[in-house]
């Protein structure tokens, strides 16, 4: 089942875009910071299977699994 929760590090994702990921599972790493330590409003979500981590805004994974 999907959740609209704000993802939390551990969180089990889909990824729906971009296309060349879409489909794939991945692990929420963190919330990806800026310069001076800002955040921005991208998450770093790890995919175990391609050992790549993508940079991905909220819209482009659900959250299937929370941690």
């Amino acid at each position: 089942m999907y959740t609209s929760q704000l993802p939390q590090p551990g969180d089990k994702v889909l990824v729906l875009r971009p296309e060349y990921v879409a489909g794939k599972i991945g692990v929420v790493h963190e919330k990806e910071e800026v310069s001076l330590g800002k955040p921005s409003e991208r998450w770093l979500i790890r995919i175990e299977s391609e050992n790549l981590v993508l940079s991905l805004s909220r819209e482009e994974f659900k959250i299937i699994n929370q941690h």
